[in-house]
């Protein structure tokens, strides 16, 4: 490993959105995390003892051996427990080029939505619903998580990362296969505009994180999709 790492400081837009959570108790012990900076960054988290984490399973690289690994509730995750009295390292990595973000989801009180290959970790405290879990034809399943609570979640970016952010009225169409996350304050609607081409169309007030690249490598880098494009079939609405 190495020893340029830099600590992480969880993004707050509090300020703009006008919205926090409730605020974690002062007492609670939370994981620290800091990204080690290379082609493929690796998180580096300080695991307070007697504290749960849960981890996507393929970013798994390390860990001390007081952290015991179990199965998680959450599917394709892994439970990491720190059974000992101190606090104990464990190393991830999303095994791809891109950005690392840590939320504080005390400083979203309606919490996040997250689109399953961009979630690495989140703390035991964080409530994990599935919103969306549907199959596409020539892909597997396309899935968002709503997470909500007073821990911390990790998430990764692939490629460049895009935030943007929508005004009440507005209304914005974007590769469905690039969003990584957004607020739950935005309506969604998902639709097919082509064989192998979905579109996410979004409405309201809220921000979102979209990605160059997408993050599930089996996964074909999508085609570029014309903005003015409007989808042939609605698959999934909310909001």
């Amino acid at each position: 490993m190495q020893d340029d790492t830099t600590e992480f400081e969880p993004i707050d837009t509090s300020e703009e959105t006008g919205e926090g959570g409730d605020s974690a108790p002062e007492d609670m012990p939370q994981t620290m995390f800091r990204v080690i900076d290379g082609s493929c960054p690796a998180i580096e988290c300080d695991i307070p003892a007697q504290t749960l984490l849960h981890a996507r399973r393929d970013s798994f690289l390390a860990k001390s051996p007081s952290v015991e690994l179990a199965s998680s509730p959450q599917e394709g995750f892994v439970a990491l427990h720190n059974h000992s009295s101190d606090t104990e390292l464990l190393y991830l990595t999303p095994k791809q080029v891109g950005a690392v973000m840590v939320f504080d989801l005390s400083l979203h009180r309606q919490g996040l939505i997250v689109a399953a290959p961009n979630l690495l970790a989140y703390d035991a405290v964080v409530d994990c619903d599935i919103v969306l879990d549907v199959s596409l034809p020539s892909r597997s399943s396309y899935r968002l998580y709503h997470l909500k609570g007073a821990g911390r979640i990790v998430t990764f970016m692939a490629g460049d990362l895009y935030p943007l952010t929508l005004a009440e009225d507005d209304q914005q169409q974007v590769n469905a296969d690039l969003l990584a996350a957004m607020e739950p304050s935005l309506a969604f609607d998902l639709g097919q505009i082509d064989a192998d081409i979905y579109v996410a169309q979004l409405q309201g007030a809220g921000r979102i994180w979209m990605q160059s690249m997408p993050s599930d490598a089996h996964q074909n880098a999508p085609e570029q999709l014309a903005s003015s494009a409007a989808p042939k079939k609605s698959l999934f609405s909310r909001g």
